[in-house]
């Protein structure tokens, strides 16, 4: 079976990036500041704890090591009979994707991918130069709507009257996606696992904020992906790397990357280091691991079974356990610009 889950925002949204929001461990004036775009492994924890609440699974003894760890999240994949989740992406009211864009390697845009593969055509063709591909697909992009709210800390509360601690505040800033419904698919080989996701409300990043869950049969990541080899694309997710890749910088501009037997050319975008969060099964954190981040434009080949491990499919047979667990569960996808 394979699936779309529509997120559908019912008020602003927080994806937290690294850091405590707690003034008693940060100090006066703490912030938590959303990101622009929602993680993968966030949308992917929700949806994998929904089920398990619904099916009544309870998790595995926490693991003590990184390596039992990747063990069991695989064992549950299967459990749940989840073979690939693939996305995030922008699905808005009048049935258009939106996908990232790293502009200058800064903020996150929202923009078509059929925008951006015309502008790559004329980069291609030597009409215009990098800087003038960011130039054009700023025109065309937006960015989400932030809403801040700001708080103090207290020190108790006595039949209805809040004693606020002197010095304490805190500011959070919340993103709206502009009614665009946040979109991933999902390969299952079950035919009923996901059924219960289908208008259901469900929590969805931090500070308990709720989205509407829904399932469709539209799929076109996947369709785009069963059959890719080579071209261009929009990564939607960050490709994490287990070792600092080789790259350099050409007279054009591009980013040249090597990553074991993966050549790939990066458009437009950045290698950054990603944090992968806290196991909370575990009570210790994640890796911390060089990664091309979401909204980087890149050129690959080679590339086979995209759909099920997305840029991992370009590793071919040389891929850890670790990295075929990154590519089931969302990282390294991305969206074909089709020129």
């Amino acid at each position: 079976m394979k699936t779309r889950i529509l997120f559908e925002e019912l008020e602003p949204l927080m994806f937290r990036g690294p850091g405590e929001l707690d003034p008693s461990a940060r100090g006066v004036a703490t912030l938590a500041q959303s990101t622009g775009w929602p993680s993968i492994s966030t949308i992917t924890g929700t949806i994998l704890s929904e089920v398990m609440s619904m099916r009544g699974i309870h998790p595995s003894n926490p693991a003590s090591e990184w390596e039992k760890f990747v063990d069991n999240y695989m064992n549950l994949l299967d459990r749940l009979a989840i073979e690939w989740i693939r996305g995030p992406y922008l699905w808005d009211e009048t049935q258009y994707v939106r996908v990232p864009i790293l502009l200058a390697g800064k903020a996150l845009h929202y923009t078509f991918p059929q925008i951006i593969a015309k502008i790559i055509t004329e980069f291609i063709n030597k009409e215009i130069n990098v800087w003038e591909v960011i130039k054009r697909i700023t025109e065309y992009s937006g960015l989400p709507i932030s809403i801040q709210k700001i708080g103090t800390a207290l020190t108790s509360r006595d039949k209805g009257i809040k004693n606020v601690r002197e010095g304490y505040l805190y500011a959070e800033t919340f993103v709206s996606l502009k009614r665009n419904a946040i979109a991933v698919e999902v390969g299952s080989s079950s035919d009923d696992i996901l059924k219960d996701l289908n208008n259901k409300p469900v929590k969805l990043g931090g500070e308990n904020r709720f989205v509407e869950s829904k399932l469709d049969g539209e799929l076109p990541l996947a369709s785009s992906l069963e059959k890719f080899n080579e071209g261009y694309v929009v990564l939607l997710s960050p490709f994490l790397m287990l070792e600092t890749p080789k790259a350099v910088v050409n007279n054009d501009g591009i980013i040249e990357l090597r990553y074991r037997d993966m050549q790939a050319e990066i458009i437009m975008g950045r290698i950054d280091i990603k944090g992968l969060g806290f196991a909370v099964n575990e009570t210790k954190r994640k890796p911390i691991l060089p990664a091309i981040l979401e909204g980087s434009i890149l050129k690959v080949k080679n590339c086979s079974d995209t759909l099920r491990l997305g840029l991992y499919g370009c590793l071919h047979n040389n891929l850890t356990q670790e990295e075929s667990l990154f590519g089931r569960i969302g990282f390294g996808s991305f969206y074909v610009l089709g020129v």
